[in-house]
């Protein structure tokens, strides 16, 4: 097609934005256009029908157009315009060129008139709800029961918003979607739902079939599952993920070593030190002093179930097991405060814009109001009773089924909002990714929604992560992007692709520097130490960030172009060994550096580099001789 025909498709989103009113979205790629939304679409409109505002952005196809791609992305509860342009930095550049691409914050959440709670959230995750695991005695069950109403209670009073939450339901947030396809003129929607974005997608092709060009469901959620039987199917793959991954950490040597031998039995020497209640530990500021720290059974529940969902984040686990089961809470306490969102210095709640808990039982509790009991405690009978069962099969990670539990008590929910039938999508080509390293939509979810599809075809990963599209994985992403494109589905109804479960291990550490044979085993370790931070691995790079190494000093990182500029103070990871100096890592080239005196069991002064195939080198002096050592 010649290009000025190309040009004029482009315009056409282009000017019709405009004549919304659109301006650029927050720091991104996207155009953004505000729309005013009916707070309640199943009542009338009139002129004084209370409005919500909803939030689209649209990157415009850079190429010949074939239509608009909607993206709904995982939660509830996320914004979908905070992740916009690093997810479509994923894509294949011919999605990008084919496709007006459109992100939007469902109503609740974001700019979209977004609800918040995080102090109600981050207390409520944080309360040690241990005692459920002995006996269900009534008092046990009574406390649960009433942690999940305080908690609801302050998370209401938090979102000053009680008028807005009987409207945020999924069956509402797709009536928002078809408007803006009403109103943009686009004639059928392509769709890709990502976790709790299937859920959305599956209930908007329902709806209107004949608006829905194609599905993609990443990580499906199987709708006509209970909240409560959802809850313990997810909770016992918690339970598996975690067995999966401590076997594979058997069969690495490395990682296997640092266990002493059996990860499994790290793990339980691990539980059985914070079973009894709370230990008390040392941790580092980002100022490099020490303070009093402790952590319980459910602190430990929280960091290991908020980093299973994928190898790199399971890495990271395997790594705080180890360092707990030798008496180091400090790799756990990184893993819970970043989990709850809390600032390690003062454990202070640092609210997510991109992230709502708030919106999330808004809307869960909303999709899920199905006839379990005619009152709370109706309700709360039966998620308890589960649960009991749940946890007889799951002893680790089983308390994880309670976590919609606050579901028994949240306001405005109402039985006219019916779970969903089986979806079939008659009419509709669908593409259902899914893992088998997925807990928080099983397997088992994408296997019976494909079951059901009329014109299906399933993607089954071996290992992976929870969502796949866009991770790399080039058997699935040209697999998506086939799909998408060219509307071409897989050959077969049933492919499988190949993942790994877990990133290759890193050790930990030692305790002491004379565990190292050379300085460059030592500075490598340092190298290891300061790159599996997690507040450094999942850094946004945008503020200057700094952080307490784990036995003392600190480290600081400042994103400057291409590059992660380092600066150490007294940093040590190892006793005998503390590093003061400076050093960065280069994205392009993939290249860590880092200069500067050692002191400690003896001084030097070293510049380590660590190439992007690698290999390391360190060179300068140490305890008075000179070095040179590469490898």
């Amino acid at each position: 097609m010649p290009q000025a025909n190309i040009q004029t498709r482009h315009s056409s989103i282009t000017d019709t934005l405009a004549r919304l009113g659109a301006t650029p979205c927050p720091d991104s790629a996207f155009t953004c256009v505000t729309l005013d939304m009916p707070l309640d679409h199943n009542a009338p409109v009139t002129a004084s029908s209370a409005t919500i505002p909803v939030v689209f952005g649209v990157l415009p196809a850079s190429g010949l157009r074939k239509g608009m791609l909607v993206v709904a992305v995982g939660g509830p509860g996320s914004s979908g315009l905070a992740l916009a342009d690093a997810y479509v930095g994923a894509y294949d550049r011919r999605i990008r060129e084919r496709f007006d691409i459109v992100f939007f914050d469902q109503r609740g959440t974001g700019l979209s008139r977004g609800i918040q709670c995080p102090q109600a959230a981050a207390d409520y995750f944080a309360a040690d709800t241990a005692t459920h695991r002995r006996a269900g005695a009534p008092a046990q069950r009574a406390a649960l029961l009433q942690a999940a109403r305080a908690f609801v209670d302050a998370c209401v009073t938090q979102t000053g918003a009680a008028d807005l939450l009987p409207f945020l339901s999924t069956r509402q947030a797709v009536e928002d979607l078809e408007r803006f396809r009403q109103i943009v003129g686009a004639d059928r929607l392509w769709l890709y739902g990502e976790s709790y974005g299937t859920q959305f997608v599956q209930a908007y092709a329902t709806r209107y079939p004949a608006q829905t060009a194609g599905l993609v469901l990443d990580g499906a959620v199987d709708l006509t599952l209970s909240a409560v039987d959802y809850a313990a199917e997810s909770a016992l793959a918690f339970e598996d993920v975690l067995a999966q991954t401590l076997i594979a950490c058997a069969s690495n040597a490395r990682c296997a070593d640092d266990m002493g031998g059996d990860p499994d039995a790290a793990y339980d020497r691990l539980l059985a030190s914070v079973d009894q209640g709370p230990v008390v530990f040392q941790f580092p500021l980002s100022t490099g002093e020490m303070v009093a720290r402790q952590l319980s059974r459910s602190d430990i529940d929280t960091a290991v179930a908020g980093y299973l969902s994928a190898p790199d984040a399971r890495l990271l686990v395997l790594r705080a097991i180890a360092a707990g089961a030798r008496g180091d809470f400090v790799p756990f306490a990184r893993l819970l405060y970043s989990a709850l969102g809390l600032n390690a210095d003062t454990l202070a709640v640092a609210p997510d814009p991109t992230y709502s808990d708030a919106a999330y039982y808004a809307v869960t509790c909303l999709d899920y109001a199905e006839d379990v009991g005619d009152s709370p405690l109706a309700r709360g009978a039966t998620w308890l009773n589960r649960g009991e069962a749940v946890l007889a099969r799951a002893p680790r990670l089983g308390a994880l089924f309670y976590s919609d539990l606050p579901c028994v008590f949240w306001p405005a929910v109402s039985r006219r909002n019916p779970r969903p039938g089986p979806f079939t999508a008659p009419g509709i080509a669908a593409l259902v990714l899914a893992a088998s390293a997925d807990p928080l939509t099983p397997l088992a979810n994408g296997q019976r929604v494909f079951s059901r599809l009329e014109d299906g075809y399933l993607i089954t990963t071996r290992g992976g992560a929870h969502v796949m599209f866009g991770r790399g994985n080039r058997c699935v992403d040209n697999a998506v992007t086939r799909f998408l494109v060219e509307a071409i589905p897989p050959a077969q109804r049933q492919t499988s692709c190949e993942d790994i479960w877990v990133d290759d291990y890193v050790p930990i550490a030692p305790a002491d520097m004379t565990r190292f044979a050379d300085p460059l085993q030592a500075m490598r370790s340092l190298n290891d130490e300061i790159e599996h931070l997690p507040e450094y691995y999942y850094w946004d790079g945008v503020a200057r960030l700094a952080v307490g190494c784990a036995r003392g000093g600190r480290v600081s990182f400042e994103m400057r172009g291409e590059r992660v500029v380092f600066a150490l103070e007294a940093c040590s990871f190892s006793r005998g060994l503390a590093f003061t100096g400076v050093g960065d890592y280069d994205l392009n080239a993939d290249q860590f550096r880092l200069e500067g005196q050692v002191d400690g069991a003896a001084q030097g002064r070293l510049v380590y580099v660590r190439a992007g195939d690698g290999t390391a080198h360190v060179t300068g002096t140490y305890a008075g001789r000179p070095v040179d050592v590469a490898r």
